[in-house]
C-alpha cells in the first residue's frame, strides 16, 4: 500500500497524459494501474 501511495502522483500524471494524448486507451491505463497495484 505504502508502494502504490508513493507512485501515486506519477501514475496520476501518467494517467492524464494518456487519457489527453488517446482517450480510447483508457482500458489500457486501467490495466496498468492493476498490474502496479
Amino acid at each position: 500500500m505504502q508502494g502504490a501511495i508513493f507512485y501515486c502522483p506519477f501514475l496520476f500524471l501518467l494517467f492524464n497524459l494518456f487519457f489527453i494524448a488517446k482517450p480510447e486507451k483508457h482500458y489500457l491505463i486501467r490495466l496498468i494501474f492493476v498490474v502496479l497495484l
